[in-house]
This record gives structure tokens, C-alpha cells and sequence, in this order.
């Protein structure tokens, strides 16, 4: 059984209705994880839901054949959220998972199916090593990607000494924004990604006000991450 606010439950799996349709969540000693590739694997986000957020939080694993199993269930993302919409923000939910998910309060209850959810395809990021390493805030990061999309459906990151610059367009059409938050610099950084899915991501962020750190490298993928959240995306690479 775990209780959690509908209002931070709701925010913290936003951004995974931007990107997947059913989503296999880990039960852990740390909280409810999610790490999964989107159908293309273009995007990997590794979202934790601290056990500190829910109100009560009954961890509890299986051993077999003396090896510990972890518990997981699977669920559509996007016919959770819409049930949580129907709750008061401050409305403490009851949340039980079994064959059925369970939701209840204010005198409510709503039951979903489980899910049957592989996330097999999802590429291991831990050992990614990136060049270059700059912290924004979420709404610097959004206002980059709406007024780079006036102009192309690809952005360019690249380093300029000690200098962020942030390209997109063509000879005809450009965009070009410059920003010093470089915090950590060992090489230089320049790479292209599509602005539809830093569009999802600065979407799906809700009420996130931690700064994110942002991490590049050269022709590479892009990391943006901060204590619970890892956003992980794949370069588009012009032939």
C-alpha cells in the first residue's frame, strides 16, 4: 500500500506521458522507478519518485532461490493522469497494486489493469562521457527550444570557449542565442537534436523547479538531469 498527494503524484509522471503510452514502474527501497526508451530509443528517461514524497511507502521484496526479486507493475501513463485530474490536488491517495492497480480517495476509487511492459530495448546510459557540463533553469531551457522551433525542428548545442551557443535555422532563417552557464569544461561540444522532443521534455516538466544540468560532447548525446530526473537523447546526425 502506498499514500501519496494526487497533485505529486500527477506532476511526477507528466513527463512520461510525453514520451510512452505504458510505463513499467520498479518498486525499490529508494521509491517508485521508471528507466525506459522511448519506441524509436531516440530518448531514455530515468525518473525516481522518492519514497520521501509519499506519506506511506510499504516496501517489500520476494526472495527466491535465495536471490531478492523486486516488484514492478505496469501501467498506461496517460489513463492514470486523467484519473488523477478527477482528484483535489490535496487529496492523499491510497494506491494499491496487485492483478489490479487500485486508486482511491474522496470517496472514489478507480482500478486500472496491469500492464505488461518490457523495457529490454532500453540502452544502458551510465557510462556516457560528455565534454562539457552547463546548469539552466527549466524555463531558460524552454524558452530555447520555442523560439528555436520559429525557425527549424533541430537545434545546435555547441561550446565556444567559455561561451554556450545555441544555433538553429538556415543562411535564410536563423536563430542564434549565447549563454555562459559552462560550469565544467574538458573538450569541445558541438551536436544537433530534434526540438520535438525537447519540446515533450520542457512540456512534461510541470512544477520541476530544480535547476538541470545539462551535459554535452561532440557529435554525442545529450544528458539533462538533476537529483531524480535523467533525460537522455539521442544526437540527429545530417548526412
Amino acid at each position: 500500500m502506498f499514500r501519496i498527494k494526487s497533485k505529486k503524484l500527477r506532476h511526477s509522471v507528466s513527463l512520461l506521458a510525453e514520451f510512452f503510452e505504458d510505463v513499467k514502474i520498479r518498486v525499490t527501497e529508494e521509491g517508485w522507478k521508471v528507466r525506459q526508451a522511448d519506441r524509436a530509443t531516440v530518448a531514455v528517461i530515468d525518473l525516481l519518485i522518492p519514497k520521501e514524497d509519499f506519506e506511506m511507502y510499504d516496501f517489500e521484496v520476494e526472495e527466491i532461490d535465495e536471490e531478492i526479486k523486486e516488484k514492478s507493475f505496469g501501467v498506461n501513463v496517460e489513463k492514470l493522469i486523467d484519473f488523477l485530474k478527477t482528484f483535489d490536488n490535496h487529496t492523499t491517495l491510497s494506491i494499491a497494486t496487485g492483478d489490479k492497480i487500485n486508486i482511491e480517495g474522496d470517496e472514489r476509487r478507480f482500478s486500472l489493469p496491469q500492464k505488461a511492459v518490457s523495457d529490454d530495448r532500453t540502452p544502458e546510459t551510465s557510462e556516457l562521457e560528455f565534454e562539457t557540463k552547463l546548469e539552466l533553469d527549466k524555463l531558460k531551457i524552454k524558452s530555447i527550444v520555442d523560439e528555436a522551433k520559429k525557425v527549424s525542428d533541430s537545434v545546435v548545442f555547441q561550446t565556444e570557449g567559455e561561451k554556450v551557443v545555441i544555433e538553429a535555422g538556415d543562411e535564410n532563417t536563423n536563430y542564434e542565442r549565447t549563454f555562459e552557464e559552462l560550469i565544467e569544461e574538458r573538450g569541445e561540444a558541438k551536436s544537433r537534436f530534434p526540438l520535438d522532443y525537447l519540446k515533450k521534455f520542457t512540456s512534461g516538466l510541470k512544477k520541476n523547479k530544480r535547476n538541470l544540468s545539462m551535459e554535452l560532447a561532440n557529435d554525442y548525446p545529450m544528458r539533462i538531469s538533476n537529483k531524480n530526473l535523467e533525460f537522455v537523447l539521442a544526437p540527429r546526425v545530417e548526412e
